[in-house]
């Protein structure tokens, strides 16, 4: 009997960060995920392309990450010292990039 691959890697996300990540959000439009890590990194990264796009350095590590559910315009970020961060259009951030 064949052994059974229960995923398949698609990508690894390295680039940005040097420590765990530790939570991931895809956008509502499904274009872009962001990911946050205990190196205080965020990181935007285009889903169809599988590279980073935006980075951000945080006040400490990365615990959560959440896109506003109506638009893929807005991103919150939840830091380890308890400061949350929304950055309030992230395609003006991407554009500037």
């Amino acid at each position: 009997m064949p052994e059974y691959d229960p995923y398949t890697t698609v990508h690894v996300l390295q680039q940005e960060h040097t420590d765990s990540i530790v939570c991931l959000a895809f956008s509502s439009c499904g274009h872009y995920l962001a990911s946050g890590s205990n190196n205080s990194t965020l990181a935007i990264w285009d889903v169809r392309k599988g590279v980073a796009i935006k980075h951000f350095v945080m006040t400490s590590p990365v615990l959560l990450v959440c896109w506003d559910i109506q638009s893929s315009c807005c991103l919150f970020c939840g830091c380890q010292d308890g400061v949350v961060t929304l950055i309030w259009d992230i395609l003006v951030c991407l554009m500037l990039s």
